[in-house]
C-alpha cells in the first residue's frame, strides 16, 4: 500500500494555506480553504491500492471548498465525520448535517463544501466499481449516511485496517480486500440482490472476523473468553462465529489458545519476566489451570514452559510462526 504523509508542522504559518492547496490539487482535486483559524494546522495521510484511495485528515477548524476538478473526478467519496461535533456539508444545492461517525457521499465531479470541519476519514473509489454493483444509481448520491446505516460501521472497520501497518501486502490480498470494500460500499448504498448476498458472504463476513479477532486480542486475560463470549459481543450466534473461523481452517477456541500461548512464550523468553513464576505467566495469559497450560504449550512448541525460559528466545521466528 502506497502512503503519503503531509503535515504543516514544519512550515511557517504564512505558507501553510498555499502548501495545503498544492498538496490536495496534486493528490485529488483543487480545493479552497476558507474561514480557517489564524493558527492553521493540517495533517493528511493519503494512501491506497487496487483502485481504492484513503484520505485521513486531522486539522484545525476550517471550511473546504472543493471545485470538482481533478484527477479523481470520476470517483465517489464517502467522508466519515471524525470530529466530536456535527459537520455541515453543501452538495448539489442542498445542505446536510453530518453527525459524529456519520458520513457524507459525493460524486467527485460535482463541487461541494465542508463547513467547519476538523477531521475526517474519506475513502475514494472509481464510480464504475459501484455502479455495476447497485440496482439504482441514484442511491449512490444520498447526501449523508446515518452512523447506524447498515454496513457503514463494518466499512469503517475495513478503513481502520487500511490505516494500519497490517494492511494487505501482496497484490492478490489487496485485490481481495478491495473487492470486499466495494461490496460493503454497494451494500451500504443500495446493492442489487446478487451483490448484497455477496457482501453478506464476503465483505461482511471478513469484517466480522476482524472484529472477532480484535475482541479476542483485547480480552485474552479474561478466563471466560470463549466462542459464546465473542458471539455475544458481535450479537450473532455462536454457530456463526464457528463458521467464521472454520473458513480459515481453525476454530475460535484454537485461535484464542494460539494468541494466549504466543503471549506466554514471549513472556517466558523475555529477561523482563525472568523472575515471574510460570504459574503466574499462565494466569497472566488467561489460563486458569497450570496443567492445561503446560500441556497446550508443549503441544504447540514441542517443549515445556521451563525449556522455553531457558532458551531465552532462541529460534523465536520458528516457534511463533
Amino acid at each position: 500500500m502506497s502512503r503519503f504523509l503531509f503535515s504543516t508542522d514544519a512550515l511557517p504559518q504564512v505558507s501553510r494555506a498555499e502548501a495545503v492547496h498544492e498538496f490536495l490539487e496534486k493528490m485529488s482535486e483543487k480545493v479552497g480553504l476558507q474561514r480557517y483559524t489564524d493558527d492553521l494546522n493540517v495533517r493528511f495521510l493519503f494512501g491506497g491500492f487496487a483502485g481504492l484511495h484513503l484520505f485521513v485528515a486531522r486539522n484545525s477548524l476550517l471550511t473546504l471548498e472543493c471545485n470538482g476538478k481533478g484527477r479523481l473526478s470520476d470517483h465517489i467519496s464517502i467522508a466519515f465525520n471524525d470530529s466530536s461535533g456535527a459537520r455541515l456539508t453543501r452538495y448539489r444545492g442542498s445542505e446536510s448535517v453530518i453527525e459524529p461517525n456519520g458520513a457524507s457521499v459525493r460524486l467527485m465531479e460535482y463541487p461541494a463544501a465542508h463547513l467547519k470541519t476538523s477531521g475526517n476519514t474519506t475513502i475514494l473509489f472509481p464510480a464504475e466499481e459501484l455502479f455495476r454493483r447497485i440496482k439504482y444509481k441514484d442511491s449512490a448520491f444520498v447526501p449523508h449516511l446515518h452512523r447506524n446505516a447498515a454496513g457503514l460501521q463494518l466499512l469503517r472497520r475495513y478503513l481502520d485496517i487500511m490505516k494500519q501497518d497490517g494492511a494487505p501486502t501482496s497484490r492478490a490480498e489487496e485485490q481481495l480486500f478491495a473487492n470486499h470494500v466495494y461490496d460493503l460500499l454497494a451494500f451500504t448504498l443500495g446493492a442489487n440482490a446478487d451483490t448484497a448476498e455477496q457482501a453478506l458472504r464476503g465483505g461482511l463476513r471478513a469484517a466480522r472476523l476482524k472484529a472477532a479477532k480484535d475482541y479476542i486480542a483485547g480480552h485474552l486475560l479474561d478466563p471466560g473468553l470463549s466462542n459464546d463470549a465473542v458471539a455475544a459481543h458481535l450479537n450473532v450466534s455462536d454457530r456463526y462465529v464457528s463458521m467464521l473461523f472454520a473458513a480459515e481452517d481453525t476454530s475460535c477456541k484454537t485461535h484464542i489458545d494460539t494468541q494466549r500461548l504466543s503471549k506466554a512464550y514471549a513472556m517466558l523468553a523475555s529477561p523482563l519476566s525472568a523472575r515471574v513464576k510460570i504459574i503466574d505467566v499462565a494466569y497472566a495469559c488467561g489460563f486458569n489451570d497450570i496443567t492445561t497450560f503446560n500441556r497446550r504449550f508443549r503441544a504447540r512448541y514441542g517443549m515445556t514452559p521451563s525449556d522455553a525460559r531457558r532458551t531465552k528466545g532462541s529460534n523465536d521466528t520458528d516457534l511463533l510462526c
